[in-house]
C-alpha cells in the first residue's frame, strides 16, 4: 500500500488591540493594550487509503499578554481519522465542543464589553473524543464526550480532579448550510451530571441560531437556554484559605437563564460595519442589556483594523454588589488584525 504524504502546514492569527473600558457604578476608567488569541496551528494529513486519511492538528495561542492559557497545544489540539465521503471524522484530543462551535459572538475583540461574552460564556474546548457526521444535503452532525476526570470544575478553581470521575460531559449538535440562497442554521447542546453549583443536579445548556450570510449582508438571531447553571451569566468563583487552598465556592445558587441574540453587517467597498444586540434573563431576577457595534477596514485578505464600541447594562446579584446592584459599563477600543 502506497502512502501519500504532504508537507506540514503552518497558519495563525496575529492579533493586537487597544480598549477602554468605564464603569458607571465605580467610576474607574482602565485603559489596555492587549491580545485577544494570537494562534498559530500546525497539521499534516496523511492518506490511508481513497477515502481514509489520518490527520493531527497542534493548535497554540501565542498571545503576549497572558500566561494562562499560552502554550503548545492550548488551542484545538487532536489526531483524526478522516473518512469525508463516506463516515466521517473521528477526534481525539483537546477539542472544541459543539456549544464553541456555534458563534454567539459576532465581534472579534477582547473587552467583555466590546463582545458578546455572556452569551457565548458555555463555549470552550474539553479533552475529549469528537464525531463529525459527512456534510450531505447541507447537514452535517457531532458529537463529543470528555471523561468526568479530564474536566475542571468551578467549585475547584476549573482545575480537574478525580472527583467527577464518572460524571461525564456529552456534546451533540448539527450545521446546515444552504448551498445557494445564503440560509443556515446551527444547533448545538452540553450536558453534564452533577455540574450545578451545588454539584447536586444536572447542568445543560441549549443554543440556536439562524442567519443569512450572501455577498454583501450577514444577519444572525439567537436564543440560548440553560439550566441548573452558575449564579448569575458568568461564575464567580472559588474563595481561599490564608494558605491558598480552595476554601469554598460563591456560585451556591441554582440558576435557569434565557438568553436571545440579533446581529447584522453589510460591506461597503473595504468597510464592514456591524451592530448587534443582546439580552438576557435569569431565574433568580438577574437581567442584562448589551449593545455592541463596529467597523471592519480590509487592508487585504489577510490584514484588516477594527473600531468598535459597546455597552453593557446588569442588574446582579447585591449579595456581590454591596447596595448596587445595578450597574451599566461602556467600552471603545481598536484592533488589528493579520491572518498567514
Amino acid at each position: 500500500m502506497s502512502i501519500a504524504h504532504a508537507e506540514p502546514k503552518m497558519n495563525g492569527t496575529i492579533y493586537f488591540m487597544t480598549e477602554v473600558e468605564h464603569n458607571n457604578k465605580t467610576g474607574v476608567t482602565n485603559t489596555t493594550i492587549s491580545d485577544k488569541s494570537s494562534s498559530l496551528y500546525l497539521s499534516d494529513e496523511v492518506a490511508l487509503n481513497n477515502d481514509l486519511w489520518l490527520k493531527w492538528q497542534l493548535g497554540s495561542f501565542i498571545y503576549f499578554d497572558s500566561d494562562n492559557w499560552n502554550g503548545w497545544g492550548t488551542a484545538d489540539s487532536y489526531v483524526a481519522l478522516n473518512s469525508y465521503k463516506n463516515l466521517g471524522t473521528v477526534k481525539m484530543g483537546y477539542i472544541s465542543t459543539p456549544m464553541n462551535s456555534i458563534y454567539l459572538n459576532p465581534f472579534d475583540t477582547n473587552s467583555s464589553i466590546l463582545k458578546f461574552s455572556k452569551i457565548s460564556r458555555f463555549g470552550q474546548r474539553r479533552v475529549s473524543m469528537a464525531y463529525e457526521s459527512p456534510w450531505k444535503n447541507g447537514f452535517q452532525f457531532k458529537f463529543n464526550v470528555s471523561p468526568g476526570s479530564n474536566v475542571p470544575r468551578s467549585n475547584n478553581d476549573w482545575k480537574p480532579d478525580k472527583k467527577r470521575d464518572g460524571d461525564w460531559v456529552f456534546g451533540w449538535g448539527v450545521d446546515y448550510y444552504h448551498p445557494n440562497n445564503g440560509f443556515n442554521a446551527h444547533y448545538a447542546a452540553e450536558y453534564a451530571s452533577n455540574n450545578s453549583p451545588t454539584e447536586t443536579k444536572d447542568f445543560q445548556a441549549h443554543a440556536f441560531m439562524a442567519g443569512y450570510s450572501k455577498d454583501k449582508i450577514s444577519v444572525d438571531a439567537a436564543f440560548q437556554y440553560a439550566k441548573n447553571t452558575c449564579d448569575g451569566f458568568s461564575c464567580w468563583g472559588v474563595w481561599k484559605d490564608e494558605k491558598g487552598n480552595v476554601a469554598g465556592s460563591y456560585d451556591t445558587e441554582i440558576n435557569n437563564t434565557k438568553e436571545f441574540m440579533v446581529s447584522g453587517s453589510y460591506k461597503v467597498g473595504n468597510f464592514k460595519p456591524k451592530i448587534g444586540f443582546a439580552y438576557g434573563k435569569s431565574s433568580i431576577g438577574e437581567d442584562y442589556k448589551h449593545v455592541a457595534v463596529s467597523t471592519d477596514y480590509s487592508f487585504s485578505k489577510q490584514t484588516s483594523a477594527t473600531l468598535g464600541a459597546g455597552w453593557l447594562k446588569e442588574n446582579v446579584n447585591p449579595k456581590y454588589e454591596g447596595d448596587l446592584p445595578k450597574k451599566s459599563s461602556y467600552a471603545v477600543g481598536m484592533v488589528f488584525k493579520h491572518r498567514y
